[in-house]
Order: C-alpha cells, then structure tokens, then sequence
C-alpha cells in the first residue's frame, strides 16, 4: 500500500479489487451486537471485516476519531492479509488493521439508489453521479486545505462506456514530486438490478444497491524512502463532504486508506477501518 507505485496505479487496480464479496445479504440485522457499520457492509456484501470488542471503560469518540497516538493501538480489524504483519502497540494492544483476501483494500462507495431515481443499473449510475457532483467535494477540499485548487475531469469508461472515472486533481506545492495527487471517483453499473434493503435500522430504503470505489490518493510519494506520505486532512476533507451526500450514500474506508491530523500535529493514515454517513463516523466495534 505504501510504495509509490500505489499512486500511480491506484485507478486501474481499483476498478477490480474495489469490493470483493459473495452478494449482498439483503435487509441484513445480524446480532445485537453487530456494530452498525458491520451491519452496513454485511448488508452491501462486503466480507473479510469484522467487529471488535474493545476493553471497557474505553470510550468512543461521538464525533470523530480515535487518535492511535492518544489510543495506543487500533479499534477496528480486517482479517490477516499477506504483506502486513499483526501488530500490537500501547497499552490497549490492539491488531493493527490489515486487509485480507476478502476485504476490500480501497475505499468503498456504497449506494441503496431509490427506486424513484432509478430503474435501471444505467440510471443509478446517473444518480449515484449527480450525488456526487452535487456534494461538490471542492468546497470540503477548500475548506481544510485552502492552499489547493481542485481540477475536474472526467471520463466514460466500462465495456459499453456507461461507467464514470471522475478525476479531482490538486494543483499545490505540495503535490510537486507526485504523479497524482488528488482523488478519484470510478464507478460501473452494478450488476444487480433487483432492489435490495439496507439493514433495517437504517434511514434508508430499498433500491438498486452499487458499491464502487472512491480512493482517497491525496498522499505525495516519497522517492527518497519509497513511501507514501500523508499530506492533506483527508478525514475532515471526506467527513464534511459526506455530510452533504444524501442519506443513502455511505463510504467504507479500510485501514490505511484515509490520511487525519493526529494530536501532534502531523499527517498520519487511519489504522483501522470506519464507515462515513452523512458527516458521521461508523466504528467496527461491537455494542457491549
């Protein structure tokens, strides 16, 4: 994940590896003591996450993050990938996220599109896209990193050309040594076309459910130490962002794919996965 090529890559690779699941379990509720962000992924058929508990007296955060170098370790917890070792830091000892063979390894959009705004897996496309466009990721970018000008472009893509690679790229200094710098949004038609529920506890309706991938790549390559640097506060960039999504739009960032300021001061990556809805942090934790 953090050798340089992954910028360079990122937008191919994530076209296929986006979301890997067995299909959505429609409506799923789970156990009662399946996190809402499980109960999210499980229900949008993305599989290789799973919750954790986390020892008592431990508080989550109502808003925004759990600082690993305030926390000691890691909330949340992906299966055991090759390429990442389990590791244990702080008091609180927990696994470090990894990414396993199921699990998604980039950014996950997740989409219940309305049946009125869509019959079609073409339409749905479309409103998943006007959505987007409508949010207007510029104005979270200017707000947090007001030294960036945003520039959009976008492309068809797909075997029939009626898919979308919407591109943001960041003009900024400190973009200079990277080949890209910004972030992309690629979606394809979902092959279901049938409508499909969210768990039940959810604001949402049935409807034409898409998962594709919005990666978050505003990191600049180090070329002198072979790795990615986190650069920009993408995790206010994307909180605020979501917020103006519509409420059947959520976005799952694994481990190591969303870049916050931590309590020192510097750019540091998540380690473990969360869910975005609506300006709101979903955690893998289990409900006590």
């Amino acid at each position: 994940m953090k050798k340089t090529s992954f910028a360079v890559t990122a937008a191919l690779a994530l076209i296929l590896q986006a979301c890997a699941s067995s299909g959505p379990q429609s409506g799923y509720e789970g156990l009662p003591s399946d996190s809402r962000a499980y109960r999210i992924a499980r229900a949008a058929g993305i599989q290789g996450i799973r919750d954790v508990r986390i020892p008592e007296g431990t508080n989550i955060p109502s808003t925004g993050i759990f600082d690993s170098s305030i926390v000691g370790g890691v909330v949340g917890a992906l299966s055991p990938a090759a390429g990442f070792t389990s590791l244990t830091s702080g008091a609180l000892g927990f696994l470090a996220g990894a990414s396993g063979p199921k699990a998604p390894t980039w950014p996950v959009l997740i989409a219940w599109v309305p049946p009125e705004k869509a019959t079609t897996a073409t339409d749905a496309v479309e409103a998943i896209v006007e959505a987007i466009e409508t949010a207007d990721i510029t104005v979270s970018v200017q707000k947090f990193a007001p030294d960036v000008a945003v520039v959009r472009a976008e492309e068809r893509i797909g075997k029939n050309y009626d898919g979308y690679r919407i591109q943001y790229n960041f003009t900024s200094e400190k973009c200079f040594e990277s080949k890209r710098c910004g972030y992309q949004l690629s979606i394809l038609p979902p092959t279901e076309i049938g409508p499909l529920s969210p768990p039940q506890s959810e604001p949402v309706k049935s409807g034409i459910l898409s998962t594709s991938g919005f990666p978050s790549y505003s990191y600049v390559p180090d070329s002198r130490i072979d790795y990615a640097k986190a650069t920009f506060p993408d995790y206010d960039i994307m909180t605020d962002y979501t917020a103006r999504l519509p409420e059947w739009m959520y976005i799952l960032f694994p481990a190591m794919t969303l870049a916050y300021q931590n309590e020192s001061g510097h750019m540091s990556f998540l380690k473990y996965p969360i869910i975005l809805h609506q300006g709101k942090t979903f955690f893998f934790v289990k409900n006590h």
